[in-house]
């Protein structure tokens, strides 16, 4: 594939190498700088999946990127599959080398991010390069555990995955489900006097909660007449419960004079299809990519404090949130000489609906409040344009530069109907020295624009801790430079 091509170009520039022409697609994707891990290096430690495997690799840990960024590049994390970043925003790469069984891993390749160059390293300063192998074979991993807590329940979770080689095509198909918590966390809860240390009240809490998920993945990669082709998919649920009261008493004796109780209930459902397809072009290493995502959740917070004897009265929040993001993404690269050159644009779309109600009753009747933006509907398009250089200047100094200018409009509608529209460039620079042998320096300055919390756009509530929040429709993305500097020191006996 040529985005292997050009990572081993940019290898090959660092360490002042001239490369064959005629090498295969896992030649190719072998650096000639950096440590490479064979098998032999992980047999002592038996590793079940190819997460496993990264625990054993010395000065690196995983870094999914951030999910909550805007659009698809500036989410990269530090781990590419076979010299590609996997399509997902969704999904941790801790989760995705979950679902890859440790023997169907040709090798790991441990790099400086410059050698990996381009969108798919994500200005990483160091990026680990996963190498399946080739050929044909069934290759599965399952597991189940039970735990035991403190409150005497049981919560049970359990994984299972399956990969699926034949010929140039492979079929991935992985689930996972568990209760993640499920205690009862009885206690006592004091109020105190800030003068004199004196108890005001006290009393004991019972807290009963429960968190449940699970989540279904399948994946397909094939090369069909010159083109390699990624499909992936995912839907994942997640339900969280909680519920609570509290005695309160004076000094902690005599008889209660108020109980507090409530609930929290929570129902999501979240869902991701990934498309990408990489092609050589004319010399150039084309990529396009396709991603839609989605969630739905449904939640209700109650809360009441009553004093004894006095009518009840209880708040209640009840909200209906739907969001999907839809990202395309085309890029082309090069390397000239010591130039690995990349150019692209990423269109993306982000939209959230939204429905809340606030109310107050007695626990079975209930009155609306009214709120300032109770239902809405907020809006990104964004168009994104992209060029990067990483420059090899010698085998010792590496220069990155890169610069992406945005453009965006955010609308709202319904509820403070809004518009809005903003350019913003991001230019970035990064460099890797390397003085001597085991010593790497490192130096980024960039300039971030950060992606907006469209929940903050609109009224929500936390009835337990009695606030309640007025959205806000004039919010702008925050802009600030981000500076950066390392220094890393490696020594020891490394692989080869």
């Amino acid at each position: 594939m040529k985005r292997n091509r050009l990572l081993t170009a940019a290898a090959c520039a660092a360490a002042s190498i001239l490369c064959a022409t005629g090498a295969s697609a896992q030649e190719a994707a072998a650096p000639q700088t950096g440590a490479v891990y064979a098998p032999d290096f992980f047999a002592a430690y038996s590793p079940r999946t190819a997460r496993d495997k990264f625990a054993t690799v010395p000065g690196f840990s995983i870094s999914s990127g951030d999910s909550s960024v805007r659009g698809f590049g500036g989410a990269a994390g530090n781990v590419l599959i076979n010299g590609a970043r996997p399509s997902t925003k969704s999904r941790s790469l801790q989760d995705v080398l979950d679902q890859i069984p440790a023997r169907a891993v040709e090798r790991i390749e441990l790099l400086d991010g410059a050698q990996a160059g381009g969108a798919d390293a994500g200005g990483q300063a160091r990026i680990v390069n996963v190498v399946l192998k080739e050929g044909g074979g069934l290759a599965g991993s399952w597991s189940a555990q039970g735990t035991l807590n403190s409150n005497g329940f049981v919560q049970p979770q359990g994984e299972a995955s399956i990969r699926w080689v034949r010929g140039n095509t492979t079929l991935s198909v992985g689930a996972s489900a568990g209760m993640y918590e499920y205690s009862r966390l009885v206690g006592r809860e004091f109020v105190r006097s800030v003068a004199t240390g004196a108890i005001l009240e006290g009393g004991r809490n019972d807290d009963f909660r429960e968190f449940r998920q699970g989540e279904l993945t399948a994946g397909l990669e094939s090369e069909m007449a010159g083109t390699t082709i990624r499909l992936n998919a995912r839907y994942g649920a997640e339900d969280w419960q909680r519920d609570w009261w509290h005695g309160a008493r004076r000094n902690e004796t005599g008889p209660l004079f108020r109980l507090d109780s409530g609930y929290e209930r929570r129902d999501e459902r979240e869902w991701e299809m990934g498309f990408d397809a990489e092609r050589d072009i004319a010399g150039w290493a084309g990529k396009l990519v396709l991603l839609v995502q989605g969630a739905v959740e449904e939640s209700e917070d109650l809360a009441g404090f009553n004093p004894i004897g006095a009518p009840l009265r209880f708040d209640r929040f009840q909200a209906d949130q739907d969001t999907r993001e839809d990202i395309a993404r085309i890029s082309a690269g090069r390397s000239f000489g010591p130039h690995a050159f990349e150019a692209g644009v990423e269109w993306a779309r982000n939209t959230l609906d939204a429905k809340s109600r606030l109310a107050v009753g007695d626990g079975v009747r209930f009155t609306l409040v009214p709120q300032a933006i109770a239902s809405s509907r907020v809006e990104e398009m964004r168009t994104e344009a992209f060029v990067a250089d990483s420059w090899t200047i010698s085998p010792q100094f590496t220069l990155e530069g890169g610069l992406k200018v945005e453009w965006s409009t955010i609308s709202q509608s319904g509820d403070g109907a809004n518009e809005r529209s903003f350019v913003y460039p991001k230019p970035r620079l990064a460099a890797v020295w390397r003085p001597a042998q085991g010593w790497t320096v490192n130096g980024r300055v960039e300039r971030v624009v950060g992606q907006l919390d469209f929940f903050d756009f609109i009224s929500s509530a936390q009835v337990g801790d009695g606030n309640a929040v007025s959205g806000n429709r004039d919010l702008k993305p925050s802009q600030s430079w981000e500076l950066e500097a390392a220094l890393e020191r490696r020594w020891g006996q490394r692989p080869s």
